[in-house]
């Protein structure tokens, strides 16, 4: 098996997680308060979409987002 099919049959395993609505995303961006956090739209929506599978976490090289992700401790630890 090639190096890239390894990689899709890895990713197609991972938990899919639910998109938020908009009311569920502006009530999580505003209770955690990361507006000028320098997060974009989708940082805040995967943010809030792992928050709401229990057990979930997110692994991000992304500097913000992984600081924000272990304040609100979402953050995978390796």
């Amino acid at each position: 098996m090639n190096p890239r099919h390894r990689t899709i049959l890895l990713l197609r395993c991972l938990q899919q997680l639910e998109p938020v609505d908009d009311s569920s995303f502006f009530r999580f961006l505003d209770h955690y308060s990361l507006n000028g956090r320098g997060l974009s739209f989708v940082d805040v929506h995967l943010l809030a979409a792992v928050s709401q599978l229990k057990g979930a976490k997110l692994w991000s090289h992304d500097r913000r987002m992984r600081e924000q992700a272990e304040r609100l401790g979402l953050a995978y630890q390796t």
